[in-house]
């Protein structure tokens, strides 16, 4: 789970939840604004979105719920891609003209 981006990820009605998880340990570790709540202004549907990113892909989980007490479900798929341009060898080193965006340490 990541943490989502108030406009980006969920519209501005949107409500945010933390999440939390057992590290090895057993420790819980928070992740803030990791649940999105929205109501879907149609048939005022609930909307409930949590995204998992692995590896470069980010898995976009939605859950809609309607008034009728159907849930209708929705994982979409979004793949990051990280483009890091090298040019120039100077005594052995690469010189590195991109953006760092994501460190895995």
């Amino acid at each position: 789970m990541v943490s989502l981006k108030p406009l980006a990820d969920c519209p501005p009605n949107a409500a945010f939840f933390d999440a939390y998880y057992a590290a090895q340990d057993g420790k819980p570790v928070q992740i803030s604004n990791a649940i999105c709540i929205t109501e879907v202004r149609q048939d005022v549907s609930l909307v409930v979105r949590i995204v998992s990113t692995v590896g470069n892909y980010d898995y976009i989980i939605d859950s809609e719920f309607k008034p009728s007490g159907s849930i209708k479900l929705g994982v979409s798929c979004a793949y990051i891609y990280i483009y890091i341009y090298m040019t120039g060898w100077a005594n052995g080193n690469f010189r590195n003209q991109g953006n760092i965006i994501h460190s895995r340490r």
